[in-house]
């Protein structure tokens, strides 16, 4: 793949012996201003920049925006995840793309077209996130079912949605299947993505000799997925691309179902327009910037989970990945983000964790209420448009440098909350996170507000 200028527009296209990667509406490189804006948002329309270009050429798709993406930062890191051994290992776009090609490929080598459906079992994680965009890129739609749900429930997504393949995480969901095989005819491949599965730790309970190597036609492991679309792409490189360029705004791009607390799950028709356009609407205020770091650990059977991932690729930011809850903390602590999505009851928790820390009249307590507090008139003074006098930005500086950079070396930075998070919580930084995350402005503490989407 190369690409030149066009000569009537000026802008960059990518030409391989697929049609050119339209990149009108890519976000550019937004740099980090280091300064804040009203947490209660913008004073009018007129202070309200809007990048009309990105506003009014979202991608084509969803497999159009990672193609444009992998086109204009194709050696930037695009995705970061724990291997094996629990170190953190990245991807750039250009691998990330490969990856979703070789996984396109091989759904489309085992019958899958667009329209036709398919299911995700699994947890957050890299895998995951490829799957989706994989299943997205040829026009498949992804059906997400949470890790959590009972057979019972996962059945009658399988049977409403058609789904044909599920991409499964381990033994455990595999067993799952199994129980309700019969109620899903027309299921009818299932990979499994955990590296240590064998299928012989599900054939136990075959009855026959028979039943077992049926049981071993209908599972396999994700790589033999990769395996067929390697093969598939030696035979026609382009299959994956000229898919995606069947795939446009009208194409439904997943069902979401809901949990199915009050009844049977329901599910939602999403189509590539609403992610797309969706995605754009963000990216072209400008507030998510060209050095940012993106955590995602909620579940990706939520439709905030999945809309993050993509504003992420859409912004070209980097993503780290990690669906386990027990490891957030450690998490935080390692990746350091500057965005992060969640319920606002996550930030609640945190920010009650921090606050208990400093109750009772000792000298570690009367130390953290006077630098929260400290924390807090800054911001305050900042949301207002002034600046701290020199003498209080001083104090600040010893609160941050005994309390708070202590604090903040353990918090994310800025967040965005599923829904509209508690003023105690989006006003106590300009960052959408409590003070600690950002006592003093610095060109690295983006700030921004947590949101409803």
């Amino acid at each position: 793949m190369t690409t030149a200028k066009n000569t009537e527009t000026g802008r960059l296209e990518a030409h391989d012996q697929s049609p050119p990667v339209d990149l009108r509406g890519i976000p550019s490189p937004v740099k980090n201003p280091g300064t804040t804006w009203s947490i209660d948002g913008i004073a009018n329309p007129q202070a309200e920049h809007i990048d009309r270009e990105i506003l009014d050429h979202p991608a084509a798709s969803i497999g159009h925006l990672i193609r444009r993406r992998t086109t204009a930062t194709p050696g930037k890191e695009a995705y970061r995840f724990r291997d094996v051994a629990e170190n953190w290992v990245s991807l750039t776009w250009s691998q990330f793309n490969d990856r979703v090609q070789e996984l396109s490929a091989g759904l489309l080598a085992v019958g899958l077209t667009k329209d036709s459906a398919a299911a995700i079992i699994a947890g957050t994680s890299i895998e995951w996130v490829e799957a989706d965009i994989s299943l997205m890129s040829i026009g498949v739609q992804s059906i997400a079912i949470y890790p959590t749900s009972i057979a019972e429930d996962i059945s009658y997504i399988l049977q409403d949605s058609g789904s044909r393949v599920a991409i499964v995480e381990d033994a455990s969901q595999v067993t799952k299947l199994l129980a309700i095989r019969a109620e899903v005819p027309h299921l009818d491949q299932v990979f499994v993505i955990d590296p240590t599965f064998r299928v012989a730790d599900v054939t136990g309970e075959a009855s026959s000799s028979e039943e077992a190597e049926d049981i071993r036609e209908w599972i396999s492991p994700i790589a033999e997925l990769r395996r067929l679309g390697s093969e598939y792409l030696a035979h026609d490189a382009e299959v994956v691309n000229k898919a995606i360029a069947q795939v446009d705004h009208d194409t439904v791009a997943c069902l979401q179902y809901t949990s199915g607390t009050t009844g049977k799950p329901k599910g939602a028709i999403i189509t590539h327009g609403a992610w797309v356009k969706n995605v754009a609407s963000v990216c072209s205020i400008g507030t998510i910037y060209d050095d940012d770091l993106h955590f995602i650990w909620l579940p990706m059977a939520h439709l905030f989970g999945r809309f993050l991932v993509y504003l992420s690729a859409d912004a070209g930011v980097t993503t780290a990945v990690d669906g386990r809850i027990d490891k957030i903390v450690e998490n935080l602590q390692e990746v350091k983000p500057t965005l992060m999505g969640g319920a606002p009851r996550i930030f609640e928790k945190a920010y009650s964790a921090i606050m208990a820390q400093f109750e009772g009249d000792g000298v570690k307590a009367k130390l953290g209420k006077v630098s929260m507090s400290l924390a807090l008139e800054d911001t305050e003074a900042r949301l207002a448009g002034r600046r701290s006098s020199a003498w209080h930005r001083a104090k600040l500086a010893v609160a941050d440098r005994v309390v708070l950079s202590k604090i903040r070396a353990r918090s994310a930075g800025a967040c965005a909350c599923s829904s509209p998070a508690p003023r105690r919580l989006t006003r106590t930084s300009p960052s959408g996170s409590p003070p600690w995350a950002c006592p003093s402005p610095r060109a690295t503490d983006s700030p921004r507000a947590a949101s409803p989407t």
